[in-house]
C-alpha cells in the first residue's frame, strides 16, 4: 500500500497516526464523507495540519515543511529498508563446516584424517583473517571459529587413533624397530599444532606436480606489492610417513619472523621408492621458481631447512644440486637452483658408514624398501662423497638425548674438512624433553631458541 502526501490524494486510504481524545481516526473516503458532518472545514484543515506535521517529524523533516513529507508508510518502510541495509552491508560468513565435517567422518587412513585437521586448521586462519576486515559479524565469526578448532581437536584424534591402528599392521619395519623413534616425532608435532598465530597468513594448497601440493605461508596481513624472503621446509618421517598439515603451525611460527615458508608433500615410501621423494624436492623448488612472481617470492633470499628424513632430502638437494659431476650419474630429474643457506636438523646422512636400523631396514634389505636399484642404493648411501665446498653455508644441530646425533657429528667433519662455511649445535645437556625433531615443539624452549637461531642464521645471506 502506497503512503500518500496529505491534501492530494484524499481518496486513497491510508492509516495515519492523529490522535484525538486517545482514539485512532480513519481517514478513508466513506469516513471522510461522515467526518465533514462532525467537523467544520476550519477544523479540517487543522487536523490536516496536525497529520502533515507527524509525518513530517516521522521523516525527519522541520515541521511546517509539508513539500518532502512522508506518509507514516513510507517512513516505516524506510526504516525497515535502512536496517535491511545496515544488515546486508555486513558479508555473509560462508563456513563450510558439513563439508569439513563429512571429511573427518569419511577419513579411513591417518594421511586423510590429518588431511581433513589441515583443512580445519586453515578454515580458522581464514576465518581470524576475516575478523580482522571488520566485513562480518563478530559473533558469527567467533561461533564459527571455535566450531573449527573443535573439527580440528576431533580430526587430530581420529589420525592418532587410526595412526595406532596402522603402526600396529606393521610388523618388521620401521613401524617396529625404526630408531628414528617416530612415536616421539609424532608427540612433539602435535604439542606444537594446537593454535595456529595471529601472525602469520596460509594460501590454500597448490599444485607443483601431478600428485603433490603445496602451501605457502606469509607474515600476517601481506603487501601485494612486495617479495619475501623464502624458506622451503622439508618435512621429516623417514621417508614413509609425515605429510605437510603437520608442519602447519611451525611454518606459521616461521613466517610470523618475516619470511614467505613454503610447506609441501612428497611421495612416500614404500609404495613411492628412491628417487621419488627427491624428485619432488627438485620439482618444488622449480615451481616456486618459475612462479616467483606469482607468489610473491624473492628467489634471491632462498632458503632451506628440513629435520630428520627432511634433512636428508635438504642435504640430498644441496650435494645434487651443487655437483654436476654427481648429478650426471642420476637418471631422474634433478634442479640445480642453489638456497643461500640451509638449516639440518636432527638429521641422517651417513646411511652407508653408520650402522643402525635405518640403512639396515631402508637401504641394505634384499628387495630394496627405498631404493630400487642397487646402482640407485650406492648412489644414495654415498652421497656424503659427493659432497663439496659448493655446498651452501649449513646451520647443523642435533639433541643429545637423540640416537641420530652420530649422524650429524660425522657431516660437521666433514664439512670442517672441505671448507663449507657452517656451525653446529647442540642441545638437549639440561633438558631431556629435548629429544628427536623437539624443534618442532614450540612449547619446549628450547625449540623457540633453535628456530630464532636458524631465522637469524638465514638473515645473514640476505
Amino acid at each position: 500500500m502506497k503512503g500518500i502526501n496529505a491534501g492530494t490524494q484524499r481518496q486513497q486510504k491510508s492509516y495515519m497516526p492523529f490522535e484525538q481524545n486517545s482514539s485512532h481516526i480513519y481517514m478513508g473516503q466513506k469516513q471522510k464523507q461522515n467526518s465533514n458532518a462532525l467537523f467544520s472545514k476550519k477544523d479540517m484543515r487543522d487536523i490536516r495540519r496536525s497529520v502533515q506535521t507527524s509525518w513530517s517529524e516521522l521523516a525527519g523533516a522541520p515541521s511546517g515543511k509539508t513539500g518532502n513529507t512522508q506518509s507514516y508508510g513510507e517512513s516505516l518502510r524506510a526504516q525497515r529498508q535502512q536496517a535491511k541495509d545496515t544488515s546486508l552491508s555486513l558479508k555473509k560468513l560462508k563456513y563450510q563446516f558439513k563439508s569439513l565435517s563429512t571429511k573427518i567422518l569419511r577419513s579411513k587412513t591417518s594421511l586423510a584424517a590429518r588431511q581433513a585437521a589441515g583443512q580445519a586448521r586453515r578454515e580458522i586462519l581464514r576465518l581470524k583473517s576475516q575478523k580482522q576486515s571488520g566485513k562480518y559479524d563478530n559473533e558469527e565469526l567467533e561461533a564459527a571459529i571455535e566450531h573449527a578448532k573443535a573439527m580440528e581437536r576431533v580430526a587430530k584424534k581420529k589420525a592418532r587413533h587410526l595412526e595406532e591402528e596402522e603402526m600396529a599392521k606393521c610388523t618388521g619395519g620401521p613401524c617396529a624397530g625404526s630408531r628414528i623413534e617416530e612415536e616421539q616425532l609424532s608427540d612433539e608435532k602435535t604439542k606444537a599444532m594446537e593454535e595456529n598465530p595471529d601472525d602469520a597468513l596460509n594460501l590454500d594448497s597448490e599444485r607443483y606436480a601431478s600428485n603433490s601440493l603445496f602451501d605457502i605461508y606469509y607474515p600476517a596481513e601481506p603487501d601485494a606489492q612486495t617479495t619475501y624472503p623464502v624458506i622451503v621446509s622439508v618435512h621429516g618421517g623417514g621417508w614413509f610417513y609425515g605429510d605437510k598439515e603437520l608442519y602447519s603451525y611451525y611454518c606459521c611460527h616461521l613466517a610470523s619472523k618475516g619470511f614467505a615458508v613454503v610447506n609441501f608433500n612428497y611421495r612416500l615410501a614404500p609404495q613411492n621408492k628412491y628417487p621419488a621423494a627427491i624428485e619432488d624436492v627438485a620439482y618444488l623448488i622449480r615451481y616456486i621458481h618459475e612462479n616467483a612472481g606469482v607468489i610473491h617470492l624473492d628467489m634471491e633470499k632462498f632458503y632451506m631447512l628440513g629435520d630428520s628424513a627432511g634433512a636428508q632430502l635438504t642435504a640430498n638437494y644441496c650435494i645434487i644440486a651443487g655437483n654436476a659431476a654427481y648429478r650426471s650419474k642420476l637418471d631422474f630429474f634433478t634442479y640445480d637452483r642453489l638456497p643461500k643457506a640451509v638449516c639440518l636438523n636432527c638429521g641422517a646422512y651417513e646411511m652407508d658408514k653408520l650402522e643402525d636400523n635405518i640403512s639396515d631396514w631402508y637401504m641394505k634389505k634384499e628387495d630394496g624398501s627405498y631404493a630400487v636399484s642397487e646402482e640407485q642404493r650406492k648412489l644414495f648411501l654415498s652421497q656424503l662423497e659427493y659432497l663439496t665446498k659448493d655446498f651452501p653455508p649449513a646451520y647443523l644441530m642435533y639433541s643429545v638425548n637423540d640416537n641420530l646425533r652420530f649422524h650429524t657429528i660425522y657431516l660437521d667433519g666433514r664439512m670442517e674438512t672441505l671448507g663449507i662455511r657452517h656451525v653446529i649445535r647442540s642441545f638437549g645437556e639440561e633438558h631431556p624433553d629435548s629429544g628427536h625433531v623437539f624443534h618442532i615443539n614450540l612449547k619446549n624452549p628450547e625449540g623457540v631458541q633453535c628456530n630464532e637461531e636458524e631465522c637469524a642464521w638465514f638473515r645473514q645471506y640476505e
